[in-house]
């Protein structure tokens, strides 16, 4: 698997219907029909949203949808 050496952020986005969202995260994959959402770094993200939203509790926070992003960089890099 390859080393992630870099991370979007966290950002903060109202969605249509009023919901905060905060993301992305990335995490290289195998797999490429996988959309599962890993859960695993919930707690990294609850400290991350905590900046924003300081009284926020863990229940409140929930993995919700995923997606790829193809990776052109590393095609250019290996061409």
């Amino acid at each position: 698997m390859q080393e992630i050496t870099g991370r979007l952020g966290t950002h903060l986005t109202l969605d249509l219907s009023g919901r905060i969202r905060f993301g992305p995260d990335v995490e290289w994959i195998t797999d490429p029909t996988d959309y599962k959402v890993n859960d695993s770094r919930l707690d990294q993200v609850y400290q991350a949203v905590r900046d924003y939203l300081p009284g926020i509790s863990m229940e409140g926070l929930a993995g919700d949808y995923s997606g790829i992003r193809y990776d052109v960089l590393s095609d250019l890099a290996n061409s």
